[in-house]
Order: C-alpha cells, then structure tokens, then sequence
C-alpha cells in the first residue's frame, strides 16, 4: 500500500463491516410469530442477510403457502426501527482497516442493501461514520434495491480506480456489472462458492493491503 492510495474502496455493510445478524434474524423471528409462524430452524443467516427485503419474505413465506411478503416486510420494519438496527458490532479489525486506508489516501464509501437510514444509524453509533464520504443503501419505494445500480450510482460520485468489498454473491455480481474489482471477506454471511473472481480477504487486516494492490492494477 503506498502513502497515497487514491481511489474508492466500497463496502457492503451487513456481513463486512459489520455483524448484524442477531439484530435481523431476531426481527425476522418476531415478525413471523406475529402473523403465527415460527421462523424455520432451517432457515440460514445468509438467505435473510443480503438479498433484497422482499425476496427474503417471500422466501420465508412460501414454507407456509403465505403470499403476504409485504405484510411480514412491514412488520419486520417497525421491528428493526424500533430496536433490530442497534443489534450490530463491528467485525475485529475493522475499525483499524479503514483507518489505514483512510490515512493512506482512500476514499471510503458504504453501499448496502440496508435502507439508508439504518444504515446511517449503524454507522454512527459504531462511532465510525465519519471514515465514509458516503453511505448508501436502498430507498423507499424499491429505488436502488438492485446492489448494481446502487453501486452505479455511488460510482458516478467520483473518478479513479474503485473496488468493492462484500461477503455475498451480490456484492460481486455488482462489482463485475459496473467493471471494477472485488474483494471478498471470509468473515461475513456469504459462503467461499459466492467469491468466484474475487480476491479473498480472511481477515480485516488484511484489506488494506489487498485494496491497494487493486488500485494499482487499475
């Protein structure tokens, strides 16, 4: 990594940066014990952490022969606005990686499937908002619910070398649709079959290394 390492390191939130999944999956199993179910004890972290919101309740719905996804997607809103957001913890090392990166140069950026608001939230009471030039996610009414066309758009903010940095299937479909590189996390949701074309990261220390050596491939 040099001294000046300009360019545009994106992550993803959930299952990178950050560890929400007592938060999500716990709203998940309230939301479905209000409208009488119990959440399947089949039913993996990484299927409800990732994919859009209403492919997961739909997903989730279809086990009961349930069409009602916009029904369990509300109730699992006011759940996660009321207390599931708060339910998260930084990865190890996180916070030190995107120090080193931002020292160095880096412009970080979030862009997740999470609304925005939470997001924003997350990041603040993490007390690491203030490392981001931005942080995006999905918007009211499905805008920017497609991870490609979210990051399109955080890509149209800037100019140079660029790399995405996430755990799942969509966080490097996203990358390989808008041209850029990827950097996949062992950490998060995702499973190792998803990081196909990425360069692996097995732990936080070792992503500025690995950002940077993509920027100068650029």
């Amino acid at each position: 990594m040099t001294d000046a390492m300009n360019g545009r390191a994106i992550f993803d939130l959930d299952g990178t940066l950050v560890d929400s999944a007592p938060g999500i999956t716990g709203c998940y199993r309230a939301a479905l014990a209000q409208m009488g179910y119990d959440l399947p004890a089949d039913a993996g972290v990484a299927a409800m952490i990732g994919p859009p919101l209403l492919d997961v309740c739909r997903g989730l719905l279809a086990r009961f022969g349930d069409t009602r996804a916009e029904e369990l997607a509300r109730r699992y809103r006011a759940l996660y606005t009321e207390w599931g957001w708060s339910e998260c913890a930084l990865y190890p090392g996180i916070e030190a990686a995107l120090a080193a990166l931002a020292d160095a140069g880096a412009a970080l950026h979030v862009a997740t499937a999470k609304r925005t608001i939470y997001a924003l939230r997350m990041m603040d009471k993490l007390g690491v908002a203030q490392r981001f030039a931005s942080i995006r996610g999905s918007e009211d009414g499905g805008a920017f619910d497609d991870k490609a066309v979210l990051l399109a758009d955080v890509l149209r903010g800037g100019a140079g070398p660029a790399a995405m940095v996430g755990d799942s299937r969509f966080d490097i479909a996203a990358a390989r649709a808008n041209a850029i590189p990827a950097v996949a996390v062992a950490w998060g949701y995702g499973q190792p079959d998803e990081h196909v074309g990425a360069v692996v990261a097995t732990h936080a220390g070792e992503l500025p290394a690995l950002i940077g050596g993509l920027f100068l491939q650029r």
